[in-house]
């Protein structure tokens, strides 16, 4: 009997020691396994982030390559309207300025907010100048308005060019050259208006820039006698003086 209970309790112990170094083990393994499991969850995120630095590096690479394509585009096209500028002034036709005696009673207006001065003979008045236009307009009848205004001049717009374009007809293609500025548009009549009364809408050029567009009329209440000639748009045009910056320089 005494034996049969030492072989039990041989036996029990055996148990609670394979009990014992089988959860040790367990301990050991479960430890492994989280610590693996965090190192696992580490390299995830240094591949993400890394993933993440790629994409952004990608990214950045193709904004400054569209920026530096961008700056390639507009030197191309900066080149091609200087070179645009270079044929026009070869066949631009000189506006001398008129002498003083004929200008002597006329009125100056200078612009600070067009960066253009320019004279007019009587009978109109400037009637506009701000950031949007420089006008001037007859001052016989109703309250004059930019709509009725014979000099228009403002910030170059293709919209507004199309539009004023669109008022005249039977056009052909002028270029002017006046105190080293250039001048190009077109040379018309007004399609609501006399055949006889000329408009001219021109483009003011500048180191590869369209600077200003102009809208101007044959001067209106004119009298001419036998010691006077009728003022054309191009007398006028030839009173004008742009700002340095918009000089150019053949």
């Amino acid at each position: 009997m005494r034996r049969a209970w030492s072989l039990l309790l041989s036996i029990l112990l055996g148990a609670v020691v394979v009990g014992l170094g089988t959860g040790y083990f367990l301990h050991l393994a479960n430890r492994d396994r989280q610590a693996l499991a965090q190192e696992a969850e580490q390299a995830k995120a240094i591949a993400s982030q890394a993933q993440q630095d790629r994409q952004s590096a990608i990214d950045e690479a193709n904004q400054k390559l569209q920026q530096a394509n961008g700056e390639v585009i507009k030197a191309q096209s900066i080149i091609k309207s200087l070179q645009t500028e270079r044929d026009l002034l070869t066949k631009a036709t000189i506006l001398q300025p008129l002498a003083a005696s004929v200008t002597k009673n006329w009125q100056l207006a200078v612009s600070t907010a067009q960066n253009i001065a320019l004279k007019f003979p009587p009978g109109s008045a400037l009637t506009q100048d701000d950031e949007q236009a420089l006008a001037v307009s007859t001052t016989s009848g109703a309250t004059a308005s930019s709509t009725t205004a014979w000099i228009m001049i403002m910030p170059f717009s293709s919209n507004k060019e199309k539009n004023l374009l669109s008022q005249i007809s039977t056009s052909t293609e002028v270029t002017y050259l006046i105190d080293n500025n250039l001048l190009h548009g077109r040379e018309g009549f007004l399609t609501n208006g006399s055949s006889s009364l000329k408009v001219l809408v021109l483009e003011a050029l500048s180191n590869g820039t369209t600077t200003h567009l102009i809208w101007i009329q044959t001067p209106p209440n004119q009298k001419p006698s036998r010691n006077s000639k009728i003022i054309t748009a191009q007398d006028v045009l030839s009173t004008f003086e742009f700002a340095k910056t918009s000089a150019i320089n053949p």
